[in-house]
């Protein structure tokens, strides 16, 4: 089986970038990061501000076939247009400033998006970038990577689920974890949204079959 994390950083190095992301799903239903060097930190942030599959660049790549240059930290972004300033500081802070994203359409579910960045994008040979690129994903495709990929839920919200799971409520859940009802509410709302239910009976079904907690 083809390794997404060693292909992405053999790109990212014979292409002179320092950073990758690589995502996969489709637009309608649970998508997930398979291969990353991102701080676990910075993701964790990322993904609480909903900007993995929300941010305006992501949307800017849908229908494109050639890749995409981000000078602007649209990666920061949500479609709104309101941008996570603290996010878009702290990533700049460590190089992830010029960010090229390529989206390719494997099938009908799968879908793989391409983010590589660098403090000032290099000199890339298209061409040679696209084929390496492409052929990985072609080959992550073939051996099922990513074809039913999983929520990412933070190591906080799996805490919040697997209590109520327990049947807590959220003030018992609060009490238990130290934080507010609010807060366990809040974290609540997210993982009602990332699974893509209703209500949290349907959040713990989904977990429970996915192994999320």
């Amino acid at each position: 089986m083809s390794d997404p994390d060693n292909a992405m950083n053999d790109i990212a190095s014979r292409f002179d970038f320092q950073h990758y992301l690589l995502l996969a799903g489709n637009d309608d239903g649970p998508r997930t990061v398979i291969a990353t060097n991102w701080h676990p930190k910075l993701l964790s942030a990322y993904d609480r501000q909903s900007l993995i599959f929300r941010s305006r660049f992501v949307a800017e790549l849908r229908g494109q076939l050639m890749p995409v240059v981000d000078l602007k930290g649209q990666m920061f972004e949500r479609e709104s247009g309101e941008r996570a300033s603290s996010l878009l500081e702290a990533a700049r802070a460590i190089g992830i400033k010029e960010t090229l994203g390529l989206r390719v359409i494997y099938s009908k579910h799968v879908i793989y998006t391409a983010l590589l960045s660098a403090p000032k994008l290099p000199s890339v040979d298209l061409p040679a970038f696209m084929f390496d690129l492409i052929g990985a994903m072609s080959s992550f495709g073939r051996d099922g990577v990513g074809a039913n990929p999983s929520p990412i839920l933070t190591p906080r919200e799996r805490e919040c689920l697997r209590w109520i799971a327990a049947g807590k409520n959220s003030s018992e859940v609060g009490a238990i974890l130290d934080i507010s009802a609010h807060t366990v509410n809040s974290y609540m709302k997210n993982v009602i949204s990332k699974l893509g239910v209703v209500n949290r009976a349907q959040a713990v079904g989904i977990a429970f079959d996915l192994s999320l907690i």
